[in-house]
């Protein structure tokens, strides 16, 4: 018999840490657990009626996880809480089935929101798949949250950056800019610059290196911000040892450089240029 109702959340912006993973499966263990009682109730019917009823189907339970190149597969959560814990791993997967109702919960590491992360129940009692739809739901929604920003905002912040790259590329031009002027007051060879060259220098000079170093700019900024980007996973699977995220230790790493590096080199360049 098809199952008549049917509901899909799509899971985005999200940090999935292994806590988070068992919550999930011990909700759909519970209904496991529920499903194979129900089963044997079933089955001992089946066999006081010596065969005139239905054979009932078996539910199943099946876990997935994905990591280094490795698959396990097995039928409890027990069997997976080392993995979670020691490994960092690419995709997780669970699947419950049986003759009234399906689950199936997915989720990969991802750099973009799309059809791999998700969760889909699937059955013929429309007040149960309600009812597991909204506790899933809750489960997810309590993930922590990932940031959306470089990805929703990514021309505005790339924008930003080619003015910034911009403004560090003007302070380096403003060295040619300091060999004009001595070249504009030292002879060479017996050749002054007249005065009319050097009026036409100073007018077209100033937007020639404004405008080249803000176009010039563009270039690193989209290198920087595809490369910021890509710390933010619409989908993180933050699992095993501190070391092996390492998307959140780049992340780590661009704070530290900004704050020390970044913004008082700006601050500097931009100090320079008002004077």
């Amino acid at each position: 018999m098809p199952l008549k109702f049917s509901k899909r959340y799509d899971v985005c912006w999200v940090i999935v840490n292994p806590q988070e993973i068992k919550k999930i499966s011990r909700i759909i263990q519970e209904v496991y657990n529920n499903a194979i009682k129900d089963y044997e109730i079933d089955y001992k019917k089946y066999k006081e009626s010596k065969g005139e009823t239905d054979y009932p189907t078996k539910p199943s339970l099946r876990y997935k996880i994905q990591y280094s190149h490795n698959t396990i597969r097995c039928n409890t959560i027990e069997d997976l809480i080392p993995v979670l814990d020691d490994e960092k791993i690419s995709s997780f997967e669970i699947q419950f089935n049986s003759s009234n109702l399906d689950i199936s919960v997915n989720l990969n590491h991802a750099k973009y929101c799309g059809s791999y992360n998700y969760f889909d129940i699937a059955g013929l009692d429309k007040v149960k798949v309600n009812g597991l739809f909204n506790s899933l739901k809750e489960a997810v929604d309590s993930f922590q949250k990932q940031s959306s920003v470089f990805k929703e905002y990514k021309i505005p912040i790339t924008i930003v950056l080619s003015f910034i790259c911009g403004i560090i590329l003007i302070g380096v031009s403003s060295l040619f800019w300091d060999f004009y002027f001595y070249l504009s007051h030292t002879p060479v060879q017996n050749i002054t610059i007249s005065d009319n060259v050097k009026n036409l220098i100073k007018i077209s000079i100033v937007p020639i290196l404004i405008f080249g170093s803000l176009l010039g700019g563009m270039g690193p900024a989209f290198y920087i911000s595809d490369k910021i980007s890509d710390l933010y996973p619409s989908v993180e699977l933050n699992t095993g040892p501190d070391y092996g995220q390492s998307e959140k230790r780049k992340r780590d790493s661009l704070y530290t450089i900004i704050t020390i590096i970044v913004i008082p080199l700006i601050l500097t360049i931009a100090g320079i240029l008002i004077k």
